[in-house]
């Protein structure tokens, strides 16, 4: 018996949340959904746009299609070994345009998933979160 990736493991578990939740399961509200899909938003919009293209005219498909999603994305530079958060938004079930966060060190560019809002900086002395522009 061949055991799943833990890639396919994870998106098998996000594309039944998000089944669940536009069929109309009683205790799937959109805040749990947003609990379960966490930062794999990414994941859950091309599951959305992909797999559940026909639940589309249904009220649930609009709703969630209106929540904002805010996940947080970890970059490690990989010219200068600076850590980051990265916030950003992401509309689920629209094609949305990557954008690019510039390290404010050495200028390389990584492109986010969606559009940044907000970005920490771990200082390596004090080890705490700093914020930056």
């Amino acid at each position: 018996m061949r055991m799943p990736t833990a890639e396919q493991a994870n998106e098998k578990r996000i594309s039944r949340s998000i089944e669940a939740y536009l069929q109309g399961e009683r205790s799937c509200t959109t805040k749990w959904l947003k609990g379960v899909i966490g930062s794999d938003a990414p994941l859950a919009n091309h599951l959305l746009l992909t797999r559940f293209s026909s639940y589309a005219g249904l009220p649930r498909y609009r709703e969630l299609r209106a929540t904002p999603m805010l996940p947080a994305l970890q970059i490690i530079c990989d010219h200068c070994d600076i850590r980051y958060e990265i916030r950003y938004r992401l509309a689920l079930g629209a094609n949305s345009s990557p954008s690019f966060f510039r390290c404010i060190d050495c200028g390389k560019n990584y492109q986010i998933p969606g559009e940044q809002f907000g970005a920490m900086r771990l200082n390596k002395s004090t080890g705490l979160w700093e914020s930056i522009g």
